[in-house]
């Protein structure tokens, strides 16, 4: 695998459109890579076809919490229906390939493939055409045999390769970090410990090694002994240039007497914010000493909270 070209430049990938406020479209986006192996890159609902400068194997047009019939109601490019691709619309993705062909029937050229007790049309496929639409959700667990179809719409309608593997994730990000970071920049991040700052601080050391700094800091509120099980794990074990800040004192002063939650909660964000920033004036003072500069910042976050991020 050529690690310096982007993942859609060496896998198959099946594009999802993700609507505003719907949950279900990250799992429309991850089903394919977790579930099958199949790589899958998601846009907004607000994508124009000709910006995108790829073509996927297949489109994948996720459900939202909308009618088409509101005036706001979010819809697609409408150049993505004639993209000559496959394509799945769910949920409200079927309601918006109604829409865009036929606002008041079923569209000619499409017939129904499935039917519920309270749904005349809960799926519809085009006579001549890989385009089709269920009414149900396929990507979430309690649906049956959800997995299977998508398998059957990715693998057997789209034709991609289900070669997309974790480790070539891996291979792919060190590559990327390197790349974008340079040979000699390091990199800030504070960690928790958790899955989302080790996993993003072990790839960070995979990718750069000691010039990635690492602040832990403790605010007193963390259960018993658990700064010194995170040190152990990330200091030693997976050899993270880590920094502890004890900083125990200064919150529970600052938290002496606060009962309530919002407070708290407020408190412990100011008082972090200033403990950290301390931390890394004592960081990148040492780093200039060395001629270099401490210019990126890390944040280690799950997926589904990328578009807020």
């Amino acid at each position: 695998m050529d690690s310096e070209q982007p993942p859609h430049s060496v896998f198959d990938t099946i594009l999802p459109v993700r609507r505003r406020g719907n949950l279900r479209s990250q799992l429309a986006f991850d089903h394919p890579k977790r579930e099958l192996n199949v790589y899958s890159e998601m846009v907004p609902c607000t994508q124009r076809l000709a910006d995108l400068t790829w073509k996927p194997k297949g489109v994948i047009l996720s459900g939202g919490p909308y009618s088409v019939y509101e005036q706001d109601a979010p819809h697609v490019d409408p150049a993505f229906l004639e993209l000559g691709v496959p394509i799945l619309g769910i949920c409200y993705g079927i309601q918006e390939l109604a829409y865009r062909l036929d606002k008041a029937n079923l569209p000619e050229g499409f017939h129904t493939i499935a039917t519920t007790a309270n749904s005349e049309y809960a799926g519809i496929a085009h006579e001549t055409k890989p385009i089709y639409g269920i009414q149900f959700h396929p990507e979430v667990t309690h649906t049956p045999d959800g997995t299977h179809l998508l398998k059957n719409f990715a693998v057997d309608i789209c034709g991609a390769a289900q070669n997309w593997t974790m480790a070539k994730f891996v291979d792919q990000e060190i590559t990327r970090i390197r790349k974008l970071v340079g040979e000699t920049d390091h990199v800030l991040g504070a960690v928790s410990g958790g899955v989302d700052s080790t996993v993003a601080s072990k790839l960070m050391k995979e990718a750069i090694g000691d010039r990635f700094h690492a602040v832990l800091v403790n605010n007193g509120c963390m259960r018993l002994n658990e700064c010194e099980q995170v040190h152990e794990t990330l200091g030693k074990h997976l050899g993270i240039n880590l920094t502890v800040v004890d900083a125990s004192k200064q919150f529970l002063d600052a938290l002496k007497g606060v009962t309530d939650p919002e407070r708290k909660r407020k408190i412990i964000g100011g008082k972090f914010i200033d403990v950290f920033e301390a931390e890394a004036l004592k960081i990148e003072a040492g780093v200039k000493h060395t001629g270099a500069k401490v210019k990126w910042f890390l944040q280690g976050t799950l997926y589904p909270g990328e578009p807020e991020d």
